[in-house]
């Protein structure tokens, strides 16, 4: 299956086979992050990013969900950013 990088349109690809997936364009950045990347974000951007690209094939995000203890304020601050991922999602197809 051929998947496209969402910052630039161009091919995703997965060099060698079974890594992360990252744009193929050398002037690009996008690229899934790593479990070790993202266990060291703030709660609200782990929720972001976890929403953008735990789906995706090769993510080590797949599986995972939130962290924290329910009802703390981390919890909550993962909610939100979690949220804010799904109306950028939202935003991004109208």
């Amino acid at each position: 299956m051929n998947h496209h990088c969402p910052a630039c349109g161009a091919r995703a690809v997965s060099e060698p086979t079974g890594t992360p997936l990252r744009c193929m364009r050398s002037n690009c950045n996008w690229r899934l992050i790593t479990l070790a990347e993202w266990q060291k974000m703030s709660p609200f951007d782990q929720g972001y990013v976890w929403y953008l690209q735990a789906e995706w094939p090769t993510s080590e995000l797949a599986g995972t969900k939130n962290p924290h203890a329910k009802d703390t304020d981390a919890w909550k601050a993962f909610c939100e950013g979690e949220q804010r991922g799904v109306l950028e999602a939202q935003d991004g197809e109208e």
